[in-house]
């Protein structure tokens, strides 16, 4: 059975992004107010794994290459297409959305409006 290596260089990038990640937290839990300016607090937390994940995937696209490296330039632009769309709705239009999940409540769009009869 091979065994798995890494790089200096890997483990750099690695313990780079885990202390940025607990900076990140850290100030979440301690000062309750939420990074990016997302008005409820807590909506940082949606964009916290897509923030951890993405730095590995370029620092990959840097390091390799042929089939590899495309599907990793995919995974990159998707991943932060959805990150951006995420930060946009909450920003622009839907703060009173995401407070009713952060409550717990159901939708409006989601509770019955009466009979369709």
């Amino acid at each position: 059975m091979r065994s798995i290596r890494f790089s200096i260089a890997s483990l750099t990038v690695a313990v780079a992004v885990v202390a940025l990640d607990i900076v990140w937290l850290k100030s979440l839990l301690v000062t309750h107010r939420p990074l990016f300016g997302f008005a409820v607090e807590g909506m940082d937390l949606g964009l916290f794994l897509m923030a951890s994940v993405l730095p590995f995937g370029f620092y990959l696209i840097l390091t390799r290459g042929g089939e590899e490296r495309r599907f990793l330039i995919g995974f990159e632009v998707g991943g932060l297409a959805a990150a951006l769309a995420y930060a946009g709705v909450i920003v622009t239009g839907m703060p009173s959305a995401a407070g009713w999940a952060i409550r717990g409540k159901r939708a409006a769009l989601l509770q019955p409006q009466g009979s369709a009869l």
